[in-house]
Formats: structure tokens, sequence, C-alpha cells
């Protein structure tokens, strides 16, 4: 049965969403790192630097969750309609050369019926 819904569109916007992750990776596991550098600090008293290193474990444990999300939403799209919608992004956009156009006759004019 057909879905209602653009697996491609779907599946674009998880891969945006990864990329924005990988690109926040880097300061996210600066700010754990730094959480746990101060935890450690000299004669800390444990009520903060317990605080402290729970927060460094739970900004590392946050980013895995958000790529095991995408990666649960991801396993929901069907493969062959995601498949059948980008050969129908790619026939576009063999037709029109650019891909704004391509995306735009996908979303005006569907699944192409005949070869392009």
């Amino acid at each position: 049965m057909a879905i209602r819904w653009n697996a491609l569109q779907v599946s674009q916007g998880l891969d945006e969403m990864e990329k924005l992750l990988s690109e926040a990776e880097p300061i996210l596991s600066q700010l754990s790192a730094k959480a746990t550098e101060t935890s450690h600090l000299p004669n800390l008293a444990g009520y903060i630097s317990e605080p402290l290193a729970t927060f460094a474990c739970e900004v590392r444990d946050r980013l895995e969750k958000y790529r095991q999300r995408i990666k649960s939403i991801r396993e929901h799209i069907p493969k062959g309609e995601l498949e059948k919608q980008q050969q129908a992004l790619q026939k576009w956009l063999n037709f029109y050369g650019d891909e704004v156009k391509a995306q735009e006759a996908l979303k005006l004019f569907g699944l192409p019926k005949c070869k392009l």
C-alpha cells in the first residue's frame, strides 16, 4: 500500500538532522569534558562535583539518544517507497540538471509516469 507522505522528504530531513548533530557533536563533547574537568577541581564539595559529573554523562547520553532516535525513525520509512521516490527525483534531476527544479517538479508532478 502506498503511503500518503513523502518518504524522500522525511529521509532528506533526517539527513539534515544528522548533519546538524555531527556539527554540534564537537561542542557538546567539549561541554561534557569541561563539566568533567570542573567536577575534579580540588576540594570541591560533593554537592557540586556530583551534579557536574552527572551533567557530563547526560550530555554524552543525550547525544547518543539523538543518534538512536534518528536511526529509529529512518527504519520506519518504507524502503520500497523511498527507493521509488529517489529514482523519481533522479529522473527529474537528469531532465532539469538542477536539484531545486527537480525537487519542485517532484512536488508538483509527483512520480514521473513515463521516462524523461
